[in-house]
């Protein structure tokens, strides 16, 4: 009964030889899985954090700052300008230096003690979808907690009517590269055996075209019949003839290419045998031409 992956480990074996000896191919079958693996796990991350964020805060009280620390508590905004007119907060987000901006009026904390919805204005550049759904997700999150809070104060109670208290499985802090690395391992692999299966067939073909490629006139196959007698070239004996595109073996002695028998064959080898003369590729040792 014949096994049906008889030779796959002396195949396995040929391709890993032939790969280390190939410096080029060894570097593109290593080097671009590991800058993907890099900037997918280090460099690249969904997680939205640090937003810049401009205030034109009007109110200037203890409420109205400590709504800024609400802001920059969450880790997702950072205060980096405090600005003194509407204007100059929207200029900011206009120029790039910052995503968010918020505006709280001056009547804020009048508004706040009376019992009355106090009011803040944010700005958000929507270019970035991503960052701007954060952003207002974070922000509307900051203004329900604190009227949550407030409201929970002033009916007496300790506890909100319905909570949620979710538990985050197998990824609890969140990161995107937990998410991310897996699925890059996966198309590694698929990019690696898809190169790899490539420069197999593309190695391959190299010496079918070299072989193909090699082309002499009569008259030079002429001179080197006649080459090969006048200098008296021994001949080798063989087992069996090597037809083009078999492999020669390790114990056939090649000789140097006469510089006068032309650049096609320049940097091949050759053997004499009583069937002809044969050209054999050096760093494969194959049979590239024959001339009987």
């Amino acid at each position: 009964m014949r096994r049906p992956f008889r030779g796959l480990g002396a195949i396995l074996f040929k391709e890993f030889i032939v790969v280390l000896r190939d410096p080029m191919t060894l570097f593109f079958m290593l080097f671009p899985p590991l800058i993907e693996m890099i900037a997918f796990g280090y460099a690249l991350d969904n997680d939205v954090k640090h937003m810049a964020m401009v205030v034109f805060n009007e109110d200037r009280t203890v409420e109205s700052r400590q709504l800024l620390d609400r802001f920059v508590n969450t880790e997702t905004f950072r205060i980096v300008r405090e600005v003194g007119s509407a204007t100059a907060l929207a200029s900011e987000i206009r120029a790039g230096h910052a995503y968010v901006g918020l505006q709280i009026p001056p009547h804020f904390t009048r508004d706040l003690r009376a019992g009355r919805p106090a009011q803040a204005q944010l700005l958000i550049d929507g270019s970035n979808s991503t960052v701007a759904l954060q952003a207002l997700n974070t922000a509307v999150a900051i203004a329900l907690t604190q009227s949550t809070e407030m409201l929970l104060k002033e009916s007496g109670r300790h506890a909100v009517p319905v909570e949620i208290r979710p538990q985050m499985l197998y990824n609890p802090t969140m990161r995107s590269p937990n998410f991310f690395v897996p699925g890059v391992i996966g198309i590694v692999l698929q990019i690696g055996t898809t190169f790899a299966t490539a420069m197999a067939v593309v190695l391959s073909s190299q010496a079918f075209a070299q072989g193909v490629s090699v082309e002499l006139a009569p008259e030079q196959r002429t001179r080197i019949k006649e080459y090969v007698v006048k200098e008296k070239v021994p001949r080798v004996t063989v087992k069996e003839r090597y037809r083009v595109g078999a492999t020669v073996p390790g114990d056939v002695e090649l000789r140097e290419v006469p510089a006068d028998w032309g650049p096609s064959v320049r940097s091949y080898r050759y053997y004499h045998t009583d069937n002809g003369i044969h050209f054999v590729d050096p760093s494969s040792r194959r049979v590239i031409y024959d001339i009987d």
